[in-house]
């Protein structure tokens, strides 16, 4: 009897948690919904997934039909908000603004600075910024110079020309690492220079069907200093 009893109330204490979760969860829902509203944004909240494909699935299935997905980086809890990050950044196929917990004010993408290696990858996020982020009139092309080489058969001046047709005024920045991180020395730089968004090409390394995240990518994601657009 002892033994049924102490289950019986685990039972209930588990029922009451799931059930003040649900109502929290509604509670968000509504002052979103709220919120959108009050700027002419209309908000269609999901609170209920498949279980039997798993939260992340789930998520990644709705980001797919989406043009962006935005998402603190709290690591707190099994299924934390990184972890759904690094899932949707490697997964969905659509771009990622991450929403630091430190950034309290609201979105100004009027200047952004751009991780730029001449690479694939910064290329589609180069890409993908220019066209969601809004009201982008000047882009800082940032390499950090002990970290990578540049290899390009454009000049700097070719590439600022080909960026200017665009109607945007363009810089490019070269800046030592020191001993610092990749993560951080780009988003120091990014902060001197006064921009509103740091851009990235998510990098990471095949591992049979995982990701293990690239240096830079895994530095800013543990410790993002302001707003930041990610896309693989």
């Amino acid at each position: 009897r002892a033994g049924l009893a102490q289950f019986r109330h685990q039972f209930l204490a588990v029922a009451r948690f799931a059930l003040a979760r649900q109502q929290a969860n509604r509670n968000h829902a509504e002052a979103l919904v709220a919120a959108g509203a009050a700027r002419g944004v209309a908000v269609h909240p999901v609170l209920t997934i498949n279980h039997a494909a798993g939260v992340t699935p789930c998520v990644e299935d709705r980001a797919r039909l989406h043009d962006l997905s935005v998402i603190g980086v709290d690591p707190h809890g099994l299924l934390s908000d990184r972890v759904v990050a690094e899932c949707l950044l490697f997964g969905s196929g659509r771009p990622l603004l991450i929403a630091p917990a430190v950034h309290t004010g609201e979105l100004d993408s009027q200047r952004i600075v751009v991780a730029w290696d001449n690479s694939r990858t910064a290329a589609r996020a180069l890409g993908d910024a220019l066209a969601l982020l809004p009201g982008v009139a000047e882009v800082v092309l940032l390499s950090i110079g002990e970290e990578k080489t540049i290899h390009s058969s454009l000049s700097d001046d070719e590439t600022i020309e080909a960026l200017t047709r665009r109607g945007l005024k363009v810089l490019i920045e070269r800046r030592g690492l020191g001993a610092r991180t990749i993560g951080r020395a780009l988003q120091d730089t990014a902060r001197e220079l006064g921009a509103g968004v740091l851009v990235m090409g998510g990098f990471g390394h095949s591992r049979l069907r995982d990701f293990v995240l690239g240096g830079a990518t895994k530095s800013v994601l543990a410790d993002p200093q302001l707003p930041l657009f990610l896309s693989h």
